[in-house]
């Protein structure tokens, strides 16, 4: 939706004040309120819901607006929305609060978005006196500005009734501070929060009647005690700081402790409190905070115990890899010794005592020979398989043309008794290690090429396509594919849907492929049909994305 300047538009309090004689003032002409949102149908929402205020609403869709309407007039509570175009909600209140006339006013922050104990406590450094998320609760917004509002009215009249009292009889004196009490604990009734008026001696004056249902305390037992034989020892001397700063500074004061209830036990309280050294009192408007505290607590509980696994789970890898390197150095020197030694004597045999060798006896051997040379090569490829696991990744811009052209070429010369049409497109560059890479290509190409070896003339291609944010590249052949029922176990250790008989090989080359693009954060699947060729595709991240395509 396109933001647009609203011009400050009054209420109904205005309206209603049109309609009365020129001669005579609206009534309470001077309380505003001030609205800051760029959506104006929250504005409106906002208008219609302090409409019976009787009070000046007045709108604005930018800090900057809010800022310029600050220069008119004061008003008794600003709704700032946190999320303004160009200066936003916090950075406006500070503005606001740098100002002489407005460092008192009360700020609600208005948002959308979940809040963050940074969020709340950002808000809270900058002087709000309530942060409410939308969807906007009606009542919630209109109990906590109709406060306020009757704060501010009664204050009013405080001074206007100050001056009158200083010529009014004792009698008539009397009468006026009776209604201006009656107003005050009028507003007090209505607050839904706990209020406390303290003196700058520290202690109590008044408290409003959630002090009861929230703490246990009636405000007749808190009256004349300190404020600090209340809060939890641990907390006194911050809490003992932010009152000093209260009496030193004008200006809205946050700060959080935990306070003794009637019972003995202790709840968290966030407190704004706003000194009048005039008076030399203190207003402050507290909540009760403990269970969000005990979430931060949880959560802060939980961060330790995942890190205390991260740690096992790190220990335990690390144990494993040790473990996983000593076998591998077993397998390479104390399992290739008895097969060299089994070849060798094979070997020895055939060439002393061939001609004591009937047909069969031959044959044996060579199926002794065949398969320890099997062996030995099942060997390389689990210690391979192995290590491709550990090796650590050296990410670059690799040129998947260029590589398959290599590798391609290779294949044309280990098989050069073939007719082989290799038919590579122009492929789209990877974000990887071009060493593993390669040995993808390698293992694919090597695969196709094995697998075309029945046709008269095998065709092999490589190319690459954009699908859905992600890059993928194909290798398809016209060999003896396979049947699609059994296309998961191609790429488990071991497994064959071919006999060794008719394709030589140990079952490990598509694993390691799949180990390999795992590890790139991509993935690999094949299609194919028995007797009609096959097709393997894998999909890599793209440059400066993670793991599963996710920001790195």
């Amino acid at each position: 939706m396109p933001r647009k300047s609203v011009n400050p538009v009054p209420g109904r309090a205005k309206s209603e004040a049109t309609r009365q004689p020129a001669s005579k003032a609206p009534r309470d002409s001077r309380i505003s309120v001030l609205l800051v949102d760029d959506r104006a149908e929250d504005l409106m929402v906002l208008e219609a819901i302090l409409g019976d205020l009787d009070v000046q609403l007045v709108k604005a869709s930018s800090g900057e607006e809010a800022l310029r309407c600050l220069l008119d007039r004061d008003f008794s509570a600003i709704l700032l929305d946190v999320h303004l175009p160009g200066m936003n909600g916090f950075e406006t209140a500070e503005m606001i609060r740098k100002r002489e006339r407005s460092r008192a006013t009360p700020i609600i922050f208005l948002t959308a978005e979940e809040s963050s104990p940074d969020s709340l406590q950002h808000a809270y450094a900058v002087g709000a006196a309530d942060f409410i998320m939308k969807p906007i609760s009606a009542e919630a917004i209109h109990s906590k500005v109709s406060v306020f509002v009757d704060l501010a009215r009664a204050m009013r009249e405080v001074r206007i009734q100050a001056e009158q009292l200083r010529r009014m009889e004792d009698r008539q004196h009397r009468r006026l501070l009776e209604q201006v009490t009656e107003q005050r604990n009028r507003f007090f009734a209505l607050s839904p929060d706990l209020i406390c008026i303290a003196g700058f001696d520290g202690n109590i004056r008044e408290g409003n009647p959630p002090w009861e249902g929230t703490l246990g305390w009636t405000p007749a037992r808190v009256t004349g005690r300190p404020f600090l034989e209340f809060v939890h020892p641990d907390d006194r001397p911050s809490t003992g700081e932010a009152l000093e700063l209260l009496k030193k500074e004008p200006g809205a004061v946050s700060f959080e402790n935990r306070f003794r209830r009637a019972g003995g036990d202790y709840v968290w309280l966030a407190w704004t409190g706003t000194p009048y050294p005039s008076e030399r009192l203190i207003y402050a408007v507290a909540r009760d905070v403990s269970e969000a505290k005990k979430a931060a607590i949880d959560a802060l509980r939980l961060n330790v115990e995942l890190e205390r696994r991260v740690s096992e789970r790190t220990a335990q890898l690390e144990a494993a890899n040790k473990e996983l390197e000593s076998f591998s150095y077993s397998v390479s020197h104390d399992l290739r010794a008895p097969l060299r030694a089994i070849e060798g004597f094979t070997r020895r045999l055939v060439d002393r005592h061939s001609a004591s060798l009937d047909a069969e006896g031959k044959r044996l051997t060579e199926v002794v020979v065949t398969n320890t040379r099997r062996m030995a090569q099942l060997i390389d490829d689990l210690l391979a398989f192995s290590r491709m696991g550990r090796a650590e990744l050296n990410r670059s811009r690799v040129d998947m043309t260029t590589l398959a052209c290599a590798v391609s070429d290779e294949l044309r010369v280990a098989n050069a008794g073939r007719k082989i049409d290799f038919r590579i497109g122009d492929l789209a560059p990877a974000w990887g290690d071009q060493a593993l890479l390669r040995q993808v290509l390698a293992n694919l190409l090597g695969n196709a090429v094995k697998y075309t070896r029945p046709r008269e003339s095998a065709v092999i291609e490589f190319t690459s396509r954009q699908d859905k944010g992600e890059t993928v590249w194909t290798v398809r052949d016209n060999g003896v594919g396979f049947d699609e029922t059994f296309a998961s176990k191609l790429f488990g250790v071991f497994q064959r849907l071919h006999s060794s008989e008719e394709f030589e090989g140990t079952g490990v080359g598509l694993a390691l492929v799949q180990r390999v693009i795992l590890r790139h954060g991509g993935r690999v699947w094949a299609e194919g049909k028995t007797g009609a060729g096959a097709a393997f595709h894998f999909s890599l991240p793209t440059e400066g994305q993670g793991h599963a395509g996710k920001p790195a």
